[in-house]
């Protein structure tokens, strides 16, 4: 019998602000090498949080927190995003906190996420998920994600699905979170 995770207090999925910088960088602290390494090119570094808050405001990126209030500020659970280089396609990226996985964070960041992109006429995204990401193929899977293409990343030396989905509205998945 799989066991229930611990309840965790209420989170907010907000947009990425320009003054998040620093609870970016305490995130991506708090995440394993494991994480680190799915999430791979994006050096989780403070000067990557700071890049990121810095195009808060860009029309070419749609980021979403996960964060929970804490008496002294907010504490971010996970983030994702979609982003279109110039003249490129929309793709996707998704990371949670270690010890907020199986709470439902990350279909929560997901579905509203595809909701504000469908909203945008966005019609397409694209991700890459390592092929030992059963837990990341999964969710994407459940949002319609499919496998179009297996390659090589040639950084890493590992093997990673091409996933394409055709963007709709979802409601926000029920749950604890």
């Amino acid at each position: 019998m799989k066991t229930l995770p611990e309840p965790i207090p209420a989170i907010t999925i907000r947009p990425l602000k320009l003054t998040d910088a620093p609870i970016i960088k305490e995130f991506y602290a708090s995440l394993t090498p494991r994480d680190s390494w799915f999430f791979y090119p994006h050096p989780l570094d403070d000067e990557h949080a700071c890049k990121l808050a810095a195009d808060a405001e860009c029309p070419d990126l749609i980021a979403l927190l996960a964060v929970e209030e804490k008496p002294d500020g907010e504490r971010m659970d996970g983030y994702a995003y979609i982003r279109r280089p110039p003249g490129g396609e929309w793709w996707f990226g998704i990371c949670v906190r270690p010890d907020r996985q199986e709470h439902r964070i990350g279909s929560r960041l997901l579905a509203r996420l595809m909701t504000i992109a469908h909203e945008r006429g966005i019609e397409r995204i694209g991700l890459h998920v390592h092929l030992d990401n059963p837990r990341g193929q999964k969710l994407y899977r459940r949002y319609g994600f499919k496998p179009v293409e297996t390659v090589i990343n040639r950084s890493q030396g590992v093997g990673q699905y091409i996933m394409i989905a055709q963007v709709q509205s979802y409601p926000d998945p029920p749950g604890p979170v």
